[in-house]
């Protein structure tokens, strides 16, 4: 004899996995009737998400190749963000990666390219004093700066949103070049 509790206990899984489905198409879609007499159904626009892009300097350099003197000139400013609808960002933080690349030569005076990393995070929109006292001393050609995990917070009227409403910026990939 099978107990109320143990026909629950099998039939409960089924009609869990039953009732999402059930409501996806029990959604009734809107329509304008047409010509002929029958309903079409309008589609709805998708909600894009929109993150804000995240600028080196007063420019527009959103990452990719950069000549040295520009990386230079370029990263003594703050950085700068906004997103495709043209609302301003303001920079709170974020990681900043340098991979410097060095020729070594093993015990046996082999040649071998290695990058060294030196990894920060940089408070407010700038660099660290730390980082910019050596860093345009150090790059050369076929060095990396990443600068990742860019939190952002938007401006609301004249003023901008509290920290805790931050967000996370693109992410830049700085290649130098000669």
């Amino acid at each position: 004899m099978v107990t109320p509790f143990v026909m629950l206990k099998k039939v409960l899984p089924i009609l869990m996995l039953m009732i999402p489905t059930l409501a996806v198409f029990g959604q009734a879609k809107k329509g304008k009737p047409s010509a002929d007499g029958n309903a079409k159904t309008e589609v709805s626009k998708p909600v894009r998400n929109l993150v804000p892009m995240v600028t080196l300097g007063p420019g527009n350099y959103m990452g990719g190749n950069i000549k040295k003197r520009v990386f230079d000139s370029l990263a003594h400013f703050p950085l700068s963000s906004k997103d495709s609808l043209g609302n301003v960002y303001r920079v709170i933080g974020f990681d900043f990666t340098f991979g410097e690349r060095n020729l070594y030569e093993d015990s046996v005076a082999n040649l071998m390219v290695v990058t060294d990393y030196l990894h920060e995070y940089c408070p407010g929109d700038t660099l660290s004093a730390g980082i910019a006292a050596t860093l345009f001393g150090r790059t050369k050609p076929g060095d990396t700066v990443y600068i990742e995990k860019v939190k952002v917070v938007r401006k609301a009227g004249d003023v901008f949103m509290p920290d805790s409403t931050a967000i996370l910026g693109r992410s830049l990939k700085c290649i130098i070049t000669k």
